[in-house]
């Protein structure tokens, strides 16, 4: 018998605390590729971006995200500064 989607949405799952951990790990290697990979790759295919300017992107991000991580600079900053130099917007709520 094939579920409808409310019927899929009501079941419930059982799995241990280590199941659950190895599903959390795998979603967030995953994002983390996601937010790693997919700027440098458009920078290489889209942009032309060789090795020298993609490593300089990439030890870019890599000093952002560690001021982000020591609360030098917030998402809303990023986003507010971003926006007022070049009318970009990120709709955070929308995923945008």
């Amino acid at each position: 018998m094939k579920l409808t989607k409310k019927q899929r949405n009501k079941q419930k799952i059982t799995m241990t605390v280590k199941e659950l951990e190895k599903v959390k790990r795998n979603a967030t290697d995953t994002a983390v590729k996601i937010t790693h990979l997919f700027p440098i790759w458009i920078l290489r295919t889209k942009y032309g971006f060789g090795e020298k300017r993609l490593r300089e992107f990439m030890e870019q991000y890599a000093e952002l995200l560690d001021a982000f991580n020591k609360d030098y600079v917030s998402l809303p900053d990023i986003a507010k500064q971003l926006e007022e130099e070049t009318g970009i917007r990120l709709d955070e709520e929308k995923g945008k």
